[in-house]
């Protein structure tokens, strides 16, 4: 897998887990500051610094050394891609500071952050992993602000291109969920991805986490005291866990940590969420890496067996559960109007369609319609014949030569049931020299133009006449 490196507020150093040996948290071997010494530095060393044999794409919501982004997304990372020939190598590098790292520029850690409590997760994967991250990242529209992965690297990875292009998805589905494996030998780590566009209405604690786990949620992040803890399906709930806690000696609290993740319960899975417990994520995009790994699930949670919500355990004043259960009977009446308005679209739905079905059934009686009628209908192909005649004379005199005259005579007419034009074409063809004009048996087809509905046309037939030519050589 690879490491995760949780920081306290105030402390300059982390606490490690390595994929290899999870059994408790490691202290980190120098101070973040330090461009070496601890293994964050050896793992951005090539993004800090030029080699030709590795590429990266980097992205941001407060990219480095540009100020006053505007984007509703809060995901940090970096993709880092080994090119080298014959070697199947990458990593994913997902954390939670601002401004970090900066490409091709000497390793700097921002001094400012030490006050804020931080998470670094690195997931060394194959680049057939890659797509994958791309197609939950799209949805999330990261700030990306460098990218040199060749397009021979990531050949057949659509997702890919679109992030790496910055393109932003406009139809459904506007959720995503996917599964990768880190790259290792011995215990390879499922990780799953979950995402959400900002078209999306959904909160990823509750619409997207939870509805994916089937299982309740204990959750550590900052919150707006608008969106309470929800314990109203049994088995599926989501509890709010309390400050401070301890990671394995430094103390840590909510208010200073800028890292927000929950654990199952029951356990197995830790997700890193990048947005906040806040009532306004639901109209934004958001991200969650969940890692189903025992031993790093049970580092987490114990932190949250330290502290639980008040309200979990009972000891909410009066006055609190009352709001409790304003808020509760707030969200189910939201619950009802959203199964009211779903419940209206796809009545309305409904009748759209019924009324295509009924569009298309007069269509197909349009169709079913003799051909026949129509060419014994048309007057004015005869009454044209003599301005056929002067074009095949004036072949004639001209060329001199076996020409073969095509006329294409195209009909339109609309008709009263379905409200579109059924076209009528008659497709003759000629074939004349200095004695004789060689007239062939006319195809007569029949077409609906769906474009061309509401348009009010004349009743009378419409003649247009078209002459291609061929020559023809003995």
């Amino acid at each position: 897998m690879g490491e995760l490196m949780k920081t306290a507020p105030g402390q300059n150093t982390g606490k490690i887990i390595l994929a290899s040996a999870a059994g408790n948290w490691d202290d980190g071997a120098a101070p973040l500051s330090n461009n070496g010494g601890h293994s964050f530095a050896v793992t951005l060393e090539h993004v800090v610094q030029a080699n030709n044999d590795i590429k990266f794409l980097a992205y941001n919501n407060v990219p480095p050394a540009v100020p006053n982004v505007k984007t509703k997304s809060n995901s940090k990372g970096v993709i880092i891609v080994r090119t080298t020939a014959n070697v199947d190598s990458a990593a994913w590098v997902v954390h939670t500071i601002p401004g970090f790292p900066t490409a091709k520029t000497p390793y700097t850690w921002p001094a400012a952050e030490d006050a804020r409590g931080h998470l670094l997760i690195c997931l060394t994967i194959s680049e057939s992993q890659i797509n994958a991250i791309a197609a939950s990242l799209l949805l999330v529209q990261p700030v990306i602000h460098y990218n040199d992965i060749p397009e021979t690297e990531t050949a057949g990875m659509p997702y890919f291109k679109k992030l790496a292009e910055g393109q932003t998805p406009i139809i459904p589905p506007f959720t995503s969920r996917r599964t990768i494996r880190t790259q290792s030998a011995g215990a390879p780590v499922t990780v799953h991805i979950y995402s959400k566009s900002e078209s999306s209405k959904y909160e990823i604690y509750k619409k997207v986490i939870v509805k994916a786990l089937k299982k309740t949620i204990k959750v550590w992040s900052r919150r707006d005291n608008k969106l309470k803890g929800d314990c109203r399906v049994p088995g599926r709930h989501i509890r709010l866990l309390q400050s401070p806690g301890v990671i394995n000696g430094h103390n840590t609290n909510i208010e200073a940590d800028d890292t927000n993740w929950a654990v199952s319960d029951p356990g197995s899975v830790i997700c890193h969420v990048d947005k906040p417990y806040f009532k306004n994520q639901s109209k934004e995009p958001a991200m969650a890496i969940c890692i189903e790994n025992n031993d790093i699930f049970t580092r987490f949670n114990e932190i949250a067996a330290q502290k639980r919500s008040s309200a979990i355990k009972g000891k909410a004043s009066i006055i609190n559960v009352g709001v409790s259960r304003m808020d509760t009977l707030l969200e189910s009446i939201d619950d009802c109007l959203q199964w009211l308005n779903l419940f209206m679209a796809c009545f309305f739905l409904f009748c759209f369609f019924r009324r295509i079905k009924a569009v298309s059934k007069d269509v197909e009686n349009d169709l079913s319609e003799p051909v026949t009628d129509v060419a014994s209908e048309n007057c004015e192909m005869e009454q044209n014949a003599n301005v056929l005649n002067e074009e095949l004379d004036r072949h004639v005199e001209e060329e001199q030569k076996p020409k073969q005259v095509v006329m294409l005579v195209e009909i339109e007419r609309e008709k009263p049931k379905s409200g579109l034009y059924v076209e009528y074409t008659a497709e003759m063809k000629f074939r004349v020299n200095e004695e004789s004009v060689q007239m062939y048996k006319p195809t007569l087809k029949k077409t609906v133009n769906v474009a061309d509905a509401g348009i009010n046309a004349v009743q009378s037939f419409i003649m247009k006449i078209f002459i291609c030519e061929t020559l023809l050589h003995l």
